[in-house]
């Protein structure tokens, strides 16, 4: 019995060190294909923009432009305004032509360029809505993973997001910039409101946080058509809502906190700043 408790504890002890030594290759792996991203030039020196710290009324008016800008792109795709938006493009098309806003993007700023196109559908799309995932960029293979099931309104965004982090954006709010200027340069309407409803409501969010009375005063502008789609949106990630999500949002917001983004998850939301500095720059004109 003692000889067989000794072998035990052995055997636990080198596959302790086993699982260590895996995980110390793996991260120095992660480092050298990726993780130097999180130290290159920042994306506000790349495009020309000044972030500093954001006040309520420039906020508020932010708001009101990005409300705007997304009942008219809505327009532009549909008039029907009684019924949630489905783009008339295909999942293919869509990843097909992601490339166009990058391609328009790249021309004024080079370290944009999007080269070698790696954009594929999840096979199990569910599982990820699941775990409250929408893409995932896989850095050992360069591929970037979309998970297409949500609506499809919302998933122009996600695509650039992700071919964001496959030119080398590593954080997460600056991959949300970078999908934003790829939405809005795209010649395809469906790009262009996928990426107004994206940043419309990260400011909306955030101004809801600051001032409540002001995000219920602005909610009025949003179109009916608008309201039908965040109804759609919110009716099918509730469906998904488990606790195994608040694990997954918990590993996630260590990871990013670990590779240097203090905020963690809150990182997303702070593309904000960065949408305030290109307001203030040109208007939201392109």
């Amino acid at each position: 019995m003692w000889l067989k408790q000794v072998s035990l504890k052995l055997f636990f002890k080198r596959v302790g060190l086993a699982a260590v030594g895996f995980l110390s290759v793996f991260y120095f792996l992660f480092t050298l294909m990726w993780g130097l991203n999180y130290h290159r030039r920042p994306i506000h020196d790349i495009v020309g923009i000044q972030p500093r710290t954001l006040a309520k009324p420039e906020l508020i008016t932010l708001c009101v432009k990005l409300i705007g800008l997304t009942n008219q792109s809505r327009q532009q795709v549909t008039q029907q305004e009684k019924q949630p938006l489905i783009l008339p493009i295909s999942h293919e098309q869509m990843l097909e032509e992601a490339t166009r806003g990058f391609a328009v993007m790249s021309r004024q700023f080079p370290e944009l360029t999007y080269t070698y196109p790696a954009v594929k559908q999840v096979y199990v799309p569910q599982l990820m809505s699941f775990f409250g995932i929408g893409g995932i960029y896989f850095p050992f293979t360069g591929e970037a993973n979309v998970n297409m099931d949500p609506p499809n309104f919302l998933l122009p965004a996600t695509v650039c997001h992700e071919m964001a982090h496959q030119i080398g954006v590593a954080s997460e709010d600056e991959a949300n910039f970078v999908s934003y200027l790829a939405c809005r340069l795209n010649p395809n309407p469906a790009f262009q409101y996928s990426g107004n409803l994206m940043a419309m409501k990260y400011a909306m969010n955030r101004l809801r946080t600051v001032d409540s009375v002001a995000f219920k005063q602005l909610e009025k502008r949003f179109s009916p058509g608008l309201q039908q789609d965040l109804k759609k949106n919110q009716a099918y990630w509730e469906k998904f809502q488990n606790p195994i999500e608040v694990v997954s949002d918990g590993i996630h917001d260590l990871f990013l906190k670990a590779n240097d983004q203090d905020e963690g998850l809150e990182s997303y939301s702070m593309v904000v700043e960065l949408l305030l500095a290109e307001f203030r720059k040109n208007q939201l004109k392109y």
